[in-house]
Order: C-alpha cells, then sequence, then structure tokens
C-alpha cells in the first residue's frame, strides 16, 4: 500500500463519522417535523371544537331569544284576556241597573236571571282567561330560566374556545420553532455531508500530482466499464509510463522526481476533458480512461502530450500504451493489454484494439524547425515538432525510425529534418 493510500484511511473513517452525525441530524429532523406536524394537529381539532362551541353557544342564544319573545307573547295575551275579563263585568253591571228602574219586579226578576247568567258567562270567561294568563306567565318564567342557562353555558363555551384558540397558537408556534431546528439540522448535515465528500476526495487524491490513487481510481474504472457496456459506447484506456523518472530522481532528487511527475499528470488532464479519470498506478506510472472517444481520438490527445513535455526547459516524454474495451472484457484485462502494448515494440494478443506509441523528446542541437504528420488509424494529425523526433510502433509492425516509412500508421518529416 502507498503512502497515499495509508493516509486515505483516516480521512475515510472521517468521512463516516460526519457521514453518521448527519443521519443523526436528519433522524432528529425528522422527529421534530413529527411533533410539529402533531402540534399543527392538536391546533386543528382545537379550532375545530372552539367552532363547535361557538356555533353551540349561539344556538344555545337563539332558543333564549326565541323563549323570551314567547313569554313576552303571552304576558301580552294574558293582559289582553284581563282587559277583556273587565269588559265584560262592566257589561254585566250596566245590563242590572237598567233593568231594576223600567221593569216591574216580576219582568225585572226574569231579566235580572238573564243578566245575572249572562254576566255569569262573561265572569267564567274572565276567569279563564286569568287561568290562561298565569299558565302563560307559569311557561315564561322556566324558558326565561333555559335562557339564562343556555347564555351561561355559551359563555362557558366561548371561554373554553378562547383557551382552545390560545393552546392551539402555543402548539403552532411551537411547531414552528421544531421545524426551525430541524431546517438547521438538516444544514449542519449537508454541510457534514460535503465536508465528508471532500475529505473522501482528498482521501483519493495523490499528493504530488492530483490524480486518483490506485485503489479508489480502479474502482471508479469498473463503474465506468460497467456505463460503457450499458450504454455501447467506446471506452479506452492508456497505459503512461514516465520515460527516464529513476534518472531524474537520481540526478536532481526526490523533488525534481515529484515535480516531474505533477508536470506530466497536469498535460494529461490539459489534453484529456475535466471529466477523465487519470490514476496515478505506480511510481513512474498513470492510467488514463476515456469514454465516448476511439482509440484513434484518444491517441491524437495524448501525442499532443509528449509535443507539450518536449518543448519544456527540461524535455521529457512519455510512452502510452492504447486498449479499446471489448464487450467481454473487464477492467484488468484492458489495463494489462495497455500496458502490454506501451512495454512491447510489437504487442500481442488483441493486436487490432491495441496501440503503442512512443515519442522521444530530444534537445534540438542545430536542426531547424519541423513539421510532423502523424497518421493513426484513419485520422490525421497535423502539428509542429520542434526538434522531436518520432518513433511509432503499431499493430503488425516494428519500430521504424526512417521518415518514410510506409507503415499504417506512418511518419513523413519535410524541411530539412527530411533531408
Amino acid at each position: 500500500m502507498s503512502a497515499g493510500e495509508g493516509r486515505s484511511e483516516p480521512a475515510d473513517c472521517d468521512g463516516g463519522l460526519r457521514d453518521r452525525a448527519a443521519e443523526q441530524r436528519d433522524v432528529e429532523a425528522l422527529r421534530r417535523d413529527g411533533v410539529a406536524e402533531q402540534r399543527g394537529d392538536g391546533a386543528g381539532e382545537r379550532d375545530t371544537d372552539a367552532g363547535e362551541r361557538d356555533l353551540a353557544a349561539a344556538d344555545r342564544d337563539r332558543d333564549g331569544r326565541e323563549r323570551d319573545e314567547a313569554a313576552a307573547l303571552r304576558d301580552k295575551a294574558d293582559t289582553c284576556r284581563d282587559d277583556a275579563a273587565k269588559v265584560r263585568d262592566s257589561a254585566a253591571e250596566q245590563r242590572d241597573r237598567p233593568v231594576h228602574a223600567r221593569d216591574t219586579e216580576q219582568a225585572a226578576f226574569g231579566r235580572l236571571v238573564r243578566a245575572g247568567r249572562a254576566a255569569a258567562s262573561d265572569r267564567e270567561h274572565a276567569r279563564q282567561d286569568r287561568g290562561a294568563g298565569v299558565l302563560a306567565c307559569g311557561l315564561a318564567g322556566p324558558d326565561r330560566g333555559s335562557a339564562g342557562q343556555d347564555r351561561a353555558h355559551s359563555g362557558s363555551d366561548r371561554d373554553a374556545a378562547e383557551r382552545d384558540r390560545e393552546a392551539a397558537l402555543g402548539n403552532r408556534g411551537a411547531g414552528d420553532d421544531e421545524r426551525s431546528l430541524a431546517v438547521l439540522d438538516r444544514s449542519r448535515a449537508l454541510g457534514d455531508r460535503a465536508d465528508a465528500a471532500a475529505d473522501r476526495r482528498s482521501a483519493s487524491l495523490d499528493e504530488p500530482t492530483g490524480a486518483y490513487l490506485r485503489r479508489p481510481g480502479l474502482l471508479q474504472l469498473e463503474r465506468d466499464v460497467s456505463r460503457a457496456k450499458r450504454s455501447g459506447e467506446p471506452l479506452v484506456v492508456a497505459f503512461v509510463d514516465v520515460d527516464q523518472l529513476k534518472n531524474v530522481n537520481d540526478q536532481g532528487g526526490h523533488a525534481a522526481g515529484d515535480r516531474l511527475l505533477h508536470h506530466v499528470a497536469g498535460t494529461l488532464q490539459a489534453q484529456l476533458r475535466p471529466y477523465d479519470l487519470i490514476i496515478r498506478f505506480g511510481g513512474d506510472e498513470f492510467v488514463c480512461v476515456v469514454a465516448g472517444l476511439g482509440q484513434h481520438e484518444v491517441g491524437q490527445r495524448l501525442a499532443h502530450v509528449n509535443t507539450v513535455l518536449a518543448h519544456e526547459a527540461a524535455p521529457s516524454s512519455v510512452t502510452v500504451g492504447l486498449a479499446q474495451l471489448q464487450p467481454e472484457d473487464a477492467a484488468h484485462d484492458l489495463i494489462e493489454r495497455a500496458d502490454r502494448a506501451c512495454m512491447s515494440n510489437v504487442p500481442t494478443g488483441r493486436a487490432a484494439e491495441a496501440t503503442c506509441c512512443r515519442l522521444d523528446a530530444v534537445r534540438a542541437q542545430s536542426a531547424p524547425a519541423v513539421s510532423a504528420v502523424v497518421g493513426l488509424g484513419q485520422g490525421v494529425c497535423n502539428r509542429p515538432a520542434v526538434g522531436v523526433m518520432l518513433r511509432l510502433c503499431v499493430p503488425g509492425g516494428h519500430p521504424d525510425p526512417s521518415p518514410r516509412s510506409a507503415l499504417k500508421g506512418s511518419v513523413s518529416l519535410t524541411g530539412a529534418a527530411a533531408a
């Protein structure tokens, strides 16, 4: 295990701890949301109870008013009946007086009897009217008592409704507090997850080069292989070997070697796409994974790496082997085939899918500028090559430094160098 991979273990542990803390905060946020919802439900129920009590109080008030009105009507009817009885008594008395004055005793007696009967009838009606009035008054009393009780109950209901509303308001306030705390917990959990992701990413990267470490890089390669097989898009693995790294370490120390590795990794990242995978596979070895492009396009991009490295103050170079994904390939198959293509001048095995190219940068002595036209497969890439000698190895061919090589991947030099 490399030192970088050893450093990844405590960072992974920190990331796991932060993830667990984030999960606990999410659980607490969910609990608080549940409490807030329960309080909100309780507040709604209390509001409903308060509304029902208000309706009951209004009904009782209406019943009380109706009973008061009925009692008033009965009192009025009693008064009317008393007045009618008085009128009938007066009429009876008036009938008695003329009879005594005009008639003889016998006639007066008969009339008196008839008048007495009429007066008795009037008095009976008056008595019945007074009895009905008394009954009406008796009924009005209980009605007024019931109305008073209804008003008392409605007052109690309104007081209870007001208390319920106050309790509901308190519950809503507490629910809002719980929701605020839940939002804060979620925000902290999100921060913890971001920190955990940053820890994992930094734990997955090689410090000198910024490329992925071998173990996390190979896990990502396996995911890329599975994705490419599902989608059917091409996937190319490039095995990149940094030339003469040992000599650089021997001559300039490991700091110089780290600078060279850092520069090569940066050049690879510049020539590839931001989302292409670059793995620090070994001491002087990188593995690049390019999805969505064919072997020819990837070869063109990586050929530019040596062009850039050759123009540095301290020229350097890399050797590259390419392998394109086949349906039966696993991740390790791609790496092994690309490694063989890189190490062998004559690739074996899947010669049709692997290409090895090596560009050796040499400092120009007195040669003028030349142009190199490199053909890989069906594509052609034109670029300036100051003091660059290209040696190309292709499937089924041998290294041939001659500029007039007739191989499929050919090199032609023009200008003074070709002469």
